[in-house]
């Protein structure tokens, strides 16, 4: 599969569910927003969908659900040895920008922490449609990640993390059509965007979803994930690329109220 181009099956998947398509929201959210857990369940009363689509892969849900305890406990004991090395403050070792992004990347996401919490209200199905071979790949690199040394180097490099309301506004730029990507938020699996496999990730999201809105037939179906999957015109083609969704339908999570007239 070209990584610029949208594959014959797809066109022809999108135009035979085009109505079920129509109906769907893609909300883009900021992973690290301590607000965003709350501004999702504001979402979801409101907007009360009845299905649900997180950019979570099944694999990376089990996963989580095994060993998360097993990977906290990894982190905090390799993170004290790390500040001792360091000879950096244990309790501002914990509050570190990038230790909280790792602590936040071994948790549950807030995604579908939110979801699944608004699901026990008995109105709403989850459902994760992310690619569990790219999850695969990257929680591969977890021991790496939270292991001593790499730790420790975190620690003694200052912070590149910007403010969550400057990422939310990059984010908006980004999002128009044709953007150029070049104003794209640099993360790490931005930066991978030559590996085929993050291609081949936006194609799967967006045949399982479309696979769930054709098996289902959802009134209200909203895409809970990242902002980067809302944006076009860049050198990969993305979620919102392959559904073939318009602007008017893609919308931020720090601006989400503008969404509620479907």
């Amino acid at each position: 599969m070209k990584a610029r181009g949208i594959p014959l099956r797809i066109l022809q998947s999108v135009r035979e569910n085009k109505e079920n398509l129509s109906r769907l929201i893609l909300l883009g959210t900021v992973h690290n927003d301590p607000q965003g857990f709350k501004r999702l369940r504001e979402f979801l009363e409101r907007e009360k969908p009845d299905c649900i689509l997180v950019e979570l892969s099944p694999y990376a849900l089990r996963y989580r659900l095994r060993h998360q305890r097993y990977l906290h406990k990894t982190l905090t004991r390799n993170l004290r040895s790390a500040a001792a090395e360091s000879n950096v403050p244990l309790i501002e070792a914990f509050q570190h920008p990038e230790v909280a992004a790792i602590r936040r990347q071994i948790s549950l996401p807030m995604e579908y922490r939110a979801a699944a919490s608004y699901a026990q209200t008995g109105l709403s199905g989850v459902f994760p449609v992310d690619y569990s071979l790219f999850s695969r790949k990257w929680i591969a690199t977890w021991p790496e990640l939270l292991s001593p040394r790499n730790l420790c180097i975190l620690l003694t490099q200052p912070s590149t993390t910007r403010s969550i309301s400057t990422i939310y506004d990059l984010a908006a730029r980004s999002m128009k059509k044709n953007a150029s990507p070049s104003i794209f938020y640099e993360t790490t699996f931005q930066k991978s965007e030559k590996d085929p496999l993050w291609a081949e990730r936006e194609y799967h999201m967006a045949m399982r979803i479309i696979h769930v809105l054709r098996a289902f037939s959802p009134k209200n179906p909203v895409y809970l994930g990242g902002w980067w999957h809302l944006t076009s015109g860049g050198p990969t083609s993305t979620l919102r690329d392959f559904l073939g969704v318009e602007p008017s339908k893609c919308f931020l999570l720090d601006r989400s109220h503008i969404a509620t007239n479907r």
